[in-house]
């Protein structure tokens, strides 16, 4: 049959307009009632359904084996492919606007380190940079994590924490069961802090290269010798060096590193047993 046109070869029903008006408008405007039924298609080399342009290229095709194409009359062995080339256009976009209870997208596959749930790679298919795999380990820039998280490149740095609040420091906290045992943090003013559950903090580097042990202020004392500053004016501290019964223990100074004589300029000594 034919609207408007003579009926195309092959085809049953061909509707044809030449306006700014709508060719066909099917609707049901019953509370219970039904749409449009399609039924066609057997596998993937035939379709169901396809929307075109007015040129006939295709917009959107339902494969015969149920596989659906955007963009694309060939989605292979994905159930939904979308496929875009035109420049600066997004493939696809979720979008969740309600004001409490916005969800995003989720995947569910993968079942072990053989396969992954989400991977993103460049537009040839060539580098994968983010590979979520079955078994909950995620690579970035490795499709093979060996841990939790790995994260694999050439360049540095490989990983950045920028925190934007300065009232707050960049900080990664350590816990075991749930509980928090340590931390590392740095400091707006560029101090690097190495914190336990009970003392805070165990181990500081100051940005001028001074270290403190025990202490958050090795830069306070002597400028001859505050590159490494051990414990507090609160109780007894001190330094252990142990060494085997036949062996020494000892403290070097040196002028320089050319020859034995700037490499061993003095020292302390003593000899076990």
């Amino acid at each position: 049959v034919g609207i408007k046109t003579t009926a195309a070869s092959g085809v049953a029903l061909d509707i044809r307009e030449n306006s700014t008006t709508t060719a066909a408008d099917i609707r049901n405007a019953n509370a219970s009632g039904y749409g449009l039924y399609v039924a066609g298609g057997s596998s993937s080399s035939q379709y169901a359904l396809r929307a075109a342009d007015k040129d006939n290229n295709a917009l959107f095709s339902v494969m015969g084996d149920g596989n659906v194409g955007i963009g694309t009359t060939s989605p292979g062995a994905v159930r939904l492919y979308s496929k875009t080339t035109a420049s600066g256009n997004l493939a696809g976009l979720f979008e969740n606007t309600h004001a409490s209870a916005s969800y995003g997208l989720k995947v569910q596959a993968g079942s072990s380190s053989s396969n992954y749930s989400f991977a993103i790679a460049d537009r040839t298919n060539t580098t994968t940079h983010f590979y979520f795999r079955g078994d909950g380990n995620l690579g970035v820039g490795t499709t093979s994590p060996a841990a939790p998280l790995e994260i694999k490149n050439s360049a540095n740095p490989l990983l950045i924490l920028n925190q934007t609040n300065t009232s707050d420091n960049g900080a990664l906290w350590f816990q075991h069961a749930g509980t928090t045992n340590g931390h590392i943090y740095v400091a707006d003013d560029n101090t690097m802090y190495f914190s336990t559950v009970t003392t805070n903090p165990a181990v500081v580097i100051k940005s001028g290269g001074q270290v403190g042990i025990g202490t958050s202020t090795p830069q306070s004392y002597n400028s001859l010798a505050y590159d490494l500053v051990v414990g507090t004016t609160s109780g007894s501290r001190g330094i252990t060096i142990v060494g085997a019964t036949n062996g020494h223990s000892s403290l070097y100074f040196a002028d320089g590193t050319s020859g034995a004589s700037q490499q061993l300029a003095g020292f302390v000594q003593y000899t076990h047993g």
